[in-house]
Formats: structure tokens, sequence, C-alpha cells
């Protein structure tokens, strides 16, 4: 049940192209369900990642808690046998053995891959930091705007077809550079930077929101990761007193 998300951004018109790889009808149907709640917040590109995480979330939440109760079920069945009982008996042993080597590995093994998958949402809080920074960031309109870096701007908005028209291929002005007798270029320059701040103010505002989940999940994981541990630690020292009472 592993999922997998790769998705492409286009800041200029706001468009997230995404596959999800490995999700039955199911998922489908629930990542359709969350993205009919979106409204404005639909054109930030860690919208659809967000999502991604709490998919994984919830699997990985069924996943630790499974292989939690199985390392403590074989915890409780340490026994106190010697070793040099019938060889039904050893045998048995030696199975039981075998069980509480694998649960301990695979409790190790899943350990260190929450470790990984923290990590990458650690990754995504630094994003949506760089994105509220550096795209986002409350300001007029920036020649990277007039480039068409920002999620609602496009090449057909009149701001940009009157500025072709005036400048061609040079840079396009600010708006205080503009002088008073293009009224129409200024008038037009105006709303665009009331429509831009607009735009960049909703997104921080998702962003935000986004971030704020995004720590409670690694919250989360912290502890589930602590969960672990304390269950290997327990197995460990449970195996070295059983096995000192044999040796006594």
């Amino acid at each position: 049940m592993d999922l997998a998300l790769t998705t492409t951004h286009f800041p200029h018109c706001g468009l997230t192209f995404a596959i999800l790889f490995g999700c039955p009808l199911s998922i489908e149907e629930e990542v359709i369900r969350r993205l009919s709640f979106a409204t404005d917040e639909a054109s930030h590109p860690l919208l659809l990642p967000g999502i991604f995480v709490e998919l994984e979330r919830s699997r990985h939440v069924h996943v630790i808690e499974a292989m939690i109760d199985k390392l403590e079920s074989k915890i409780f069945e340490l026994d106190f046998q010697p070793e040099n009982t019938e060889r039904s008996q050893a045998s048995g042993a030696e199975r039981r053995n075998q069980e509480k080597r694998t649960a301990y590995l695979d409790t190790a093994y899943l350990r260190n891959s929450l470790f990984g998958w923290s990590t990458q949402l650690l990754r995504m809080l630094q994003q949506i930091e760089y994105l509220d920074s550096e795209v986002y960031c409350s300001g007029g309109i920036t020649q990277a705007d007039h480039n068409g870096l920002n999620t609602n701007v496009t090449y057909g908005d009149p701001t940009f077809l009157i500025a072709q028209h005036r400048y061609g291929n040079r840079e396009i002005p600010e708006e205080d550079e503009v002088s008073d007798s293009d009224s129409e270029l200024n008038a037009c320059l105006t709303s665009q930077n009331y429509k831009l701040e607009q735009s960049k103010k909703g997104m921080r505002k998702a962003g935000r929101k986004i971030k704020d989940r995004l720590q409670a999940i690694i919250d989360e994981y912290e502890e589930k990761i602590r969960d672990c541990t304390m269950r290997l630690d327990g197995m460990a020292m449970a195996t070295q007193w059983v096995s000192s009472l044999s040796e006594g």
C-alpha cells in the first residue's frame, strides 16, 4: 500500500500537474474529496503534497501500531526455560527466538524509515518558508511578477497587453516610474498591484495552514519514533534478563 507522488507546479498560471502512484479507488476518491473543499489555496504548490502526507500518515499509524503490538507480544512471550530441555521444546524455543528477532529487526527498520520520512517533512516546512519569503512575499509588482511568476497572473491580463504595446521587449517599469500622462497603464498597474498582493496574501495564509498541520504531524511522528525506541530497548533488556537467568 505504498504511495508515491510526483508534482510539477507552474507559478505563472497557478497550475499543478501531479501523478499519484499506487493509489486504489478509495484513495483516489479521498484525494478528490479533499480537493473539492479547496478554494483559493487550490493553486498553492504544496496543497497536493500536504494531502499526500495526510494519507501516508493514516497508513503509517496503522503500520506502526501493529508493529509495536507485535513486538510487545514477543516481549511477553519471553520464557524462562533452560536451553537444555527436550528437543521438542528446544525446537519451539528456536522458532520463538526467530520470531522475536524478526519482530525486533522489523521494528528497527520501521523506526529508521520514520526518521527518513520526518526529514522529508522538515524539508517541506523549509519549502513553505521559502515560498513565503521569496515567492509570496508582500510588496508591489516586481519584474518577476511581470514575467508571470505569480500564481494568479497570466499573459492575457490587460496590464500585460497594455505594457507589451507600450514597451515591447523592454523592461516594464514599476508603478511609481510610470508618468502621470499614461493614466491607462497607471490604473492597470495599481489594479494589478492590488490583485497580486491579495493573491500573495491568500497563498501565505494557505502556507501557514499547511505548515501548522505539517508541524503537528512531525510531532506525532516523533512520538511514534520514541514509542518504537522504547519497545526496542525493552526487548533488548528483557532478552538480556532471560539470558542471565538461564545461565544462572
